[in-house]
């Protein structure tokens, strides 16, 4: 079980998000194959003290389906951007698997 700290700045942005991809390791970790991916919004995490009860929270499990986004087809037009060919590479590669 991990544990994750916040600090107030992060707490402090607006909408923020946090990504968990969910991966199936092979017996030896030779190879790690994407099954899919959740957000949570910061602000629904509770903060927690030393004795308070935690909560389970069941997200919703997704995969990319489709490139006609206008987000994705605005970074795909991006010739001379690294990060935003790398993303949409990512982007394509869940879309295959």
């Amino acid at each position: 079980m991990r544990s994750l700290t916040f600090t107030p700045e992060q707490r402090a942005i607006s909408n923020a998000l946090i990504m968990f991809s969910i991966k199936d390791k092979d017996l030896f970790g030779m190879s790690n194959q994407y099954l899919a991916e959740c957000y949570l919004r910061l602000n629904d995490i509770p903060e927690i003290a030393d004795n308070s009860k935690i909560y389970q929270k069941q997200l919703v499990l997704t995969r990319p389906q489709r490139m006609d986004n206008d987000c994705l087809r605005a970074l795909d037009c991006r010739q001379r951007d690294k990060k935003a060919k790398g993303l949409i590479k990512k982007v394509k590669q869940k879309m295959v698997q």
